[in-house]
């Protein structure tokens, strides 16, 4: 069994304090959340964590349950990583592991998780179960499956500071099929994906191949692709007084289409045991395309008023109003003067990052670094991905070279 407790305690100015209460870590601003106070004026905010676990970790059978609490003015992340604050949350695994070769395993691994949150008000936000198998075989070829099923279930976030959505089933499934990690050569091949009954999906594969032909000289190359289409992403929140069903406010959403490649490879290459050279080089390419702009019809649902197609509304592309915000949306027919403009968030982001360190001990304890630096950035085409043309547009921009020497000499007193 093993546990903690911690606080925290900000001082600021108000506006400082007040993007600490609207920030993604806590929402203060929600509308529908009756146990949070956003105070616009605060110049403090105070908060504490704790966290208990309980634990079996020898024999076969193992298992973890744990549980913990983050009241909302919880903040840490000037000395640390906080994802969010204001919530409970309870987890429980359990599984067994067969130690002895058996059939064809060296040995296996199973275990089933399930785990639940809650805001601190009491609202239910996220619960799910998984399945986790792991096993190595007698040619020490590896195999890791995982399978995750999360029930309809509210959402907290989603909205962005708004009320709570209702989000439906979601599955997901991945695998991972690994050589023998012993050879000159090691493989994996990983691939994985995920569905949810309001429509949304994605996949993804990924290769990663490593070669040591020799003692001093290894490198290893990984390409990825993901895909995902999402059929709710959050877009924008647009004030209007008279959308009372979501608090005078609607909550923008939108289909997007996501598509990432990118390429990992390294390589170190020992040429004596005081001089080496390691590099790592990754290019990366991803693309969004937006498209059927909707807004929240009523808190607690995955129901959409759809602009273009429901209560008479209509969106329009009309750049030469607005190059910033060309959609010129009009959300309800009845009321024609009704309208407000979003931006267009199409995008294609393209980069390119090179690091070379070599490394020189040209004495016992005193070693000399050359370091070399490259990174290149484009973000040209805009909501449309095609390799071919992204690599040249990206070998075609200018690049930042960094160079850098560093010098550590010893010196014996």
């Amino acid at each position: 069994m093993k546990g903690y407790v911690a606080g925290s305690h900000l001082t600021g100015s108000p506006d400082a304090i007040s993007d600490m209460q609207t920030s993604s870590q806590r929402y203060y601003q929600r509308p529908d959340a009756d146990h949070l106070n956003y105070d616009p004026d605060a110049t403090e905010m105070k908060g504490y964590v704790g966290r208990l676990a309980l634990n079996k970790q020898s024999g076969n059978w193992r298992f973890n349950s744990a549980a913990g609490y983050s009241s909302p003015g919880f903040e840490i992340n000037d000395v640390g990583f906080q994802f969010r604050s204001d919530v409970i949350n309870t987890s429980a695994v359990g599984g067994y592991r067969w130690l002895e070769p058996h059939g064809p395993f060296r040995n296996q691994t199973v275990y089933l998780g399930t785990y639940k949150t809650w805001d601190t008000g009491g609202t239910p936000d996220a619960y799910g179960a998984g399945l986790f198998y792991w096993n190595e075989f007698k040619n020490f070829w590896s195999l890791d499956m995982s399978c995750f099923l999360n029930p309809d279930r509210n959402n907290t976030r989603l909205t962005r500071g708004g009320p709570v959505m209702r989000v439906p089933l979601y599955r997901e499934f991945s695998a991972t099929l690994g050589t023998d990690h012993r050879k000159n050569w090691v493989a994996r091949v990983s691939g994985g994906g995920s569905s949810d009954e309001g429509g949304s999906a994605s996949a993804y594969g990924r290769v990663s191949l490593e070669l040591h032909p020799v003692s001093f000289f290894s490198l290893t190359v990984a390409p990825r692709y993901s895909w995902s289409q999402d059929e709710a992403q959050y877009y924008d929140t647009v004030e209007d007084p008279a959308m009372t069903a979501t608090y005078e406010n609607r909550y923008i959403f939108a289909d997007l289409e996501y598509r990432q490649f990118s390429l990992e490879s390294r390589f170190d290459w020992t040429f004596s045991p005081n001089l080496t050279l390691q590099a790592y080089v990754q290019p990366l390419f991803a693309s969004g395309y937006y498209s059927d702009h909707k807004e929240l019809a009523r808190p607690s649902s995955y129901d959409f008023n759809r602009y273009g197609q429901d209560g008479g509304s209509s969106i329009v592309y009309d750049e030469a109003g607005d190059a910033g915000n060309p959609w010129l949306v009009t959300p309800d027919g009845a009321d024609p003067d009704n309208t407000f403009r979003l931006s267009d968030q199409n995008f294609n982001f393209k980069s390119l990052k090179v690091n070379m360190v070599l490394r020189w001990e040209y004495s016992t304890g005193s070693t000399f670094y050359l370091v070399w630096t490259q990174d290149r950035v484009n973000f040209e085409n805009p909501g449309s991905f095609d390799l071919g043309r992204d690599t040249r547009t990206l070998m075609d921009s200018p690049g930042e070279d960094i160079l850098m020497v560093k010098i550590s000499q010893y010196f014996s007193l």
